[in-house]
């Protein structure tokens, strides 16, 4: 069920950035070549927090790189500031990136080791206004990020630890101002009281600079606390995409709900959920056809290996299954029967959505979930199929609910 399509773009006049159909591949020998990321499609709202996360190898770092041309994607389109940053010429790529920073996952690599950190972090005032270390704003964003001017600001980077490092990054990434910051992972190769420092350093700061964020993690629990919408990635495609509150509360996808199942809950007595898992992830040099997902999916049926879903845009109102052939379908793993949920009223709305899938596919449709003073589109998107209708099925039964909504963290 990890699909393709752009349903889940919002059209409203504060998007920062939009990528459209992004697609990075890396060239290997005997005309083979890595599908790291393949037509994947998102946007974020001004001001706003998209979280991406998947397993590693999903292609969230390369995403994140590509939007930055750091390499150039094979495919697709980045609106940033309405230009498509593909079509850039190379003086011009280098000033939009001003408006653009990143930082990277490895806070002490990223850092060049034979530069003291106030140069570190003029660097970018000493290419574009010829200022040097000694400007005021140097010292001023060190103690911003929370460090002392004075002590810091003369040492390199194997003087200092690793969440003192990443704070120089950080520095460095803000020193221009920019509107749009990438942070890719910034906290996991940190401790765990030094990564709190962080993510509430990050939140403090994207409030004063009313900074745009695409935060990347495989922590599901980082990313709850510090994004406003999640993407979830498998093999370089978009599984789904939703407000974190109710992606968590309601996950609409087999994969997101596995993810969820996989966080650590902190109580002895508590019961292993059965949502995991199992096998391996595909190799992207030869991902499989159709839906990408189907391997590892329990409700894979005979349409994922020949029909790629696509991403469908999810209505208010409540959860409704339309009904599949007796006996579940062809191929499928679902319930016997009808395949209809028998809790649904019998007054219940089941008319098929003309989507182009093929009779007897299946379609749920989620709730929108808005938060307090947020008047985005909250509406849950996700790549769907028959496969996962007869999943979301099985997943609302009680039984499941009791389960902590799958493993999500309170």
């Amino acid at each position: 069920m990890a699909g393709s399509g752009t349903a889940h773009l919002r059209d409203q006049d504060d998007i920062v950035l939009r990528v459209e159909g992004l697609v990075v591949e890396f060239p290997l020998e005997k005309g083979q070549k890595v599908h790291a990321v393949s037509g994947i499609s998102f946007d974020i709202a001004k001001g706003e927090t998209l979280g991406l996360v998947g397993e590693s190898g999903c292609g969230k770092s390369t995403t994140g790189r590509a939007i930055m041309q750091a390499p150039r994607p094979t495919g697709g389109k980045i609106l940033f500031d309405d230009k498509d940053l593909s079509g850039l010429s190379a003086d011009e790529l280098r000033r939009s990136r001003t408006k653009l920073q990143m930082i990277y996952q490895d806070p002490i690599s990223s850092l060049n080791p034979r530069r003291r950190v106030k140069d570190i972090v003029a660097e970018g005032l000493s290419i574009w206004e010829g200022k040097g270390s000694d400007d005021p704003r140097v010292n001023d964003m060190l103690a911003e990020v929370g460090l002392d001017p004075e002590r810091a600001g003369s040492r390199r980077p194997h003087e200092m630890s690793g969440g003192q490092c990443q704070r120089v990054s950080i520095a460095r990434s803000l020193i221009m101002r920019p509107e749009v910051l990438i942070c890719d992972e910034p906290v996991s190769a940190l401790d765990v009281s030094v990564q709190a420092q962080i993510l509430n350093l990050l939140e403090d700061l994207k409030a004063e600079y009313n900074l745009t964020m695409v935060f990347i993690a495989h922590d599901l629990a980082v990313v709850k606390n510090i994004s406003d919408r999640v993407a979830v990635m498998y093999l370089g495609k978009i599984c789904e995409v939703a407000p974190s509150d109710q992606l968590y509360a309601q996950p609409a996808h087999p994969y997101t709900a596995a993810l969820l199942a996989s966080i650590p809950e902190p109580d002895p007595d508590a019961k292993h959920s059965d949502a995991g898992l199992g096998g391996e992830l595909p190799s992207p040099v030869d991902p499989p056809s159709g839906c990408r997902f189907r391997t590892r999916c329990p409700r894979a049926a005979d349409l994922c290996a020949g029909e790629e879903p696509q991403m469908r845009r999810g209505r208010p109102g409540p959860v409704r299954r339309l009904p599949l052939p007796a006996g579940g379908g062809a191929g499928t793993r679902g319930r016997p029967g009808d395949g209809v949920d028998p809790r649904l009223s019998p007054a219940a709305p089941t008319a098929a959505e003309p989507t182009g899938s093929p009779v007897g596919s299946a379609a749920v449709v989620r709730p929108g979930s808005v938060r307090p003073g947020q008047d985005r589109d909250t509406r849950s998107v996700s790549a769907r199929t028959c496969c996962q209708a007869s999943w979301q099925a099985s997943a609302q039964s009680p039984k499941a609910r009791s389960k902590k909504e799958c493993g999500a963290p309170s």
